[in-house]
């Protein structure tokens, strides 16, 4: 099967990682515009409130971490 997912909000990020699970063998295409993958969109507002120290911290998956799991 071949899958192209458009966008990595959490949308796209759920995407992904259900076909990774229910199709392990699927040849995924990702696209994404920015340099990030999904991140907590709560999170920006804890950034904001000062609650985390860095945008960087709600940001929950990397290419490199995907990459890795096929």
């Amino acid at each position: 099967m071949k899958v192209i997912v458009v966008g990595s909000s959490h949308g796209g990020y759920e995407a992904v990682e259900g076909l990774l699970k229910d199709y392990p063998d699927a040849e995924i295409q990702w696209y994404e515009q920015g340099d990030f993958l999904s991140f907590l969109s709560c999170g920006m507002q804890m950034f904001l409130e000062g609650k985390v120290d860095s945008a960087d911290k709600v940001r929950y998956m990397t290419p490199e971490a995907i990459r890795e799991r096929g």
